[in-house]
């Protein structure tokens, strides 16, 4: 850490996962100012119970993946208390996880089959990767189009273009945190990418 000072870095970026609790601590002893940090991935996460208050206020954080919706949310937090009798605090890869579900539910109703090859080509179909497709959201409003033979694009909670040549999402999101004086990160916006292939 002390070499790391030495260089007078604009930034510091910590690729680490729980080796960051043992890293923050050392870069708050040597001095760095906490706000010129960047984590990313598995280490944006709630220090709330691991640093002083205020430790990483201003740092910053990226999240793969696309941030839930506040109904989208909702429905989870009293799906989780209704199964596991907890509250739900983190949300990452949850739109995603809904959405690759959705689509494969949906992709074995245009196949009618629950053969993975089956389903697999039909996921590129759902997704609206023709350009044609009737845009729906949900298995309840998707599935009624499928079963009656119209191509659709199915929209879902992670905002990702239909598939590509390649039958992966054409597009992603990365989210962008900022630490709180709790030390808990904050969504600030997304970035959306195209996929390079």
């Amino acid at each position: 850490m002390t070499a790391a000072k030495a260089t007078n870095p604009d930034a510091i970026v910590i690729l680490a996962f729980d080796e960051t609790k043992s890293i923050i601590p050392e870069l708050k002893a040597q001095g760095v100012d906490l706000s010129k940090v960047y984590l990313s991935d598995g280490n944006t996460a709630d220090y709330s119970k691991d640093f002083e208050a205020g430790t990483l206020t201003s740092a910053q954080g990226t999240i793969p993946g696309a941030y839930p919706a506040d109904d989208f949310k909702a429905k989870l937090v009293s799906w989780y208390k209704d199964t596991q009798n907890a509250a739900l605090g983190d949300f990452s890869y949850a739109p995603e996880a809904y959405d690759a579900t959705t689509l494969s539910a949906l992709a074995a109703l245009k196949a009618k089959s629950t053969v993975s090859a089956d389903i697999q080509a039909q996921l590129a179909a759902v997704s609206g990767a023709s350009g044609k497709g009737t845009k729906c959201k949900s298995y309840a409003e998707c599935a009624p189009l499928v079963t009656a033979g119209t191509d659709i694009q199915y929209v879902g909670q992670s905002g990702v273009g239909p598939f590509n040549s390649h039958n992966e999402p054409s597009s992603a999101f990365i989210g962008i945190y900022k630490f709180d004086k709790d030390n808990k990160p904050v969504w600030q916006s997304a970035i959306e990418g195209q996929t390079s292939y």
